[in-house]
């Protein structure tokens, strides 16, 4: 609840659902939930494969807000690091 993030009936984290990338956002830009967190409790298997499938979205996240971070630095004439 600290986070505001949107939660389920059952109280777990209501977050996408996705692969490639492209899931398991919240309701708050920037805070991804997945595993037991996300789904309640479950196969140790499955919150594995979350973990990795959320990191993979994490990943293309910051990756993402560098490029906004970089294109603006070029757009403001700053040299960025």
């Amino acid at each position: 609840q600290d986070f505001a993030v949107e939660t389920t009936p059952q109280s777990n984290i209501k977050a996408l659902h996705g692969s490639n990338g492209d899931g398991f956002s919240t309701s708050q830009k920037g805070i991804f939930a997945a595993g037991d967190c996300r789904r309640g409790q479950s196969l140790v298997v499955w919150a594995i494969n979350e973990g990795q499938r959320a990191a993979d979205a994490v990943n293309k996240y910051l990756l993402s807000c560098r490029a906004e971070d970089a294109a603006r630095a070029v757009r403001d004439g700053v040299q960025s690091g």
